[in-house]
């Protein structure tokens, strides 16, 4: 594989999982094809078609009998699947996952811990409903019991201690960025919109109030997400519509994210004003 290769990242037409793997390959500067999956209103059966993937599926089986959303390719290498392997794949791929043997095992237990979150967000986001938001986001960013969000604002908390650096910090491993800062970064920013969302329902995706008002609890997560942004190589991804176009969730979430501006999707709403699709191709 050549630096140079192209990247395919595939996954459902939405942020979710594939979010933090298109922001690593496009931090890097490498050409990125991303492939969507459209996941489309049936409003005659009052339900949702996921033909789009359904039907390759079996096709991709003959190149990975384990393939699942998301799966990343580089240019006509083997097809990996699985996310924390994605993940760790990609790491390896582009100098993402430390600088040593003890770094690399941080990632390793960051990557684990960020979809623990992963999944309690995304418990909420397709069962919870929008009426619970504020109060589930008052326990999932509580920094003082045993949650996720507490142990990554400890982790940095001590790291940046260690360092005498106060409350700052750019990455959660050595001195650069590391496949866990991406998944984690993602995740914060999810956590920061469905704040904005449980305070001001109806705007739309660019006009939400600020919702870091949700990591104020946990000031070296909050430090983290505001530098990790503000990177240089973050910008490409972060004016790209993969960012700002795609919901973060599938149409059938019903607590969060459905649609970009965060709300649940409605099957009397006309298929054409799904504007995140389409959004396949190269970035």
């Amino acid at each position: 594989m050549a630096d140079t290769d192209e990247i395919t990242v595939g996954y459902w037409a939405i942020r979710g999982l594939a979010a933090p793997l298109r922001m690593m390959v496009m931090f890097s500067g490498r050409p990125l094809k991303s492939v969507h999956y459209e996941c489309v209103s049936n409003a005659e059966k009052n339900g949702f078609d996921h033909s789009a993937w359904f039907s390759v599926k079996d096709q991709l089986k003959a190149e990975n009998p384990l393939v699942n959303l998301p799966f990343v390719q580089v240019g006509d290498g083997p097809l990996v699947a699985q996310s924390n392997a994605c993940f760790q794949f990609l790491g390896r791929t582009l100098g993402l996952m430390g600088d040593s043997d003890v770094e690399y095992c941080q990632v390793e237990q960051l990557l684990c811990e960020a979809m623990d979150l992963r999944n309690s967000i995304i418990r909420f986001a397709y069962s919870g409903a929008p009426a619970e938001l504020t109060q589930w986001l008052e326990t999932t960013v509580n920094v003082v019991g045993n949650t996720s969000c507490a142990k990554l604002d400890l982790w940095l908390r001590r790291k940046y201690k260690d360092e005498n650096s106060g409350v700052s910090g750019v990455f959660f491993v050595g001195n650069r960025a590391s496949a866990a800062d991406f998944h984690i970064w993602e995740l914060l920013d999810q956590l920061v919109r469905m704040a904005a969302f449980s305070r001001a329902h109806g705007h739309s995706a660019e006009d939400l109030p600020d919702g870091k008002f949700v990591l104020e609890q946990a000031p070296f997560l909050l430090a983290f997400y505001q530098s990790f942004a503000s990177l240089k190589q973050n910008q490409r991804y972060l004016a790209s519509p993969l960012y700002r176009a795609l919901p973060v969730n599938n149409p059938s979430a019903r607590g969060f994210g459905a649609t970009p501006s965060g709300h649940a999707w409605s099957h009397a709403t006309n298929q054409e004003d799904m504007t995140w699709l389409g959004l396949s191709g190269r970035y």
